[in-house]
């Protein structure tokens, strides 16, 4: 019997914590926290991708199924964050 391992799905209760400054109407960083998927495709989670530009193109955070949390910096007005 072969045992196929599958993508986990993506993680669950994905909250953004913008922050603007003062004076602003957008933010330059958002704070990223999320919870593990509900199913990790029976293997182990080794990482997280992040996109910036609704997925042409995505960013590895290393830290395994232990990582929760990230900020990402730099933004500009408009920009979407997309993270698997």
């Amino acid at each position: 019997m072969r045992h196929v391992l599958k993508p986990p799905s993506e993680p669950r209760g994905v909250v953004l914590a913008w922050q603007v400054p003062e004076g602003m109407d957008f933010a330059y960083e958002v704070t990223v926290v999320w919870q593990a998927p509900a199913s990790t495709g029976h293997s182990e989670i080794t990482h997280y991708l992040l996109s910036r530009n609704e997925g042409l193109s995505w960013k590895e955070l290393p830290g395994g199924g232990s990582l929760n949390q990230t900020v990402v910096k730099g933004l500009t007005r408009g920009e979407r964050v997309h993270i698997h």
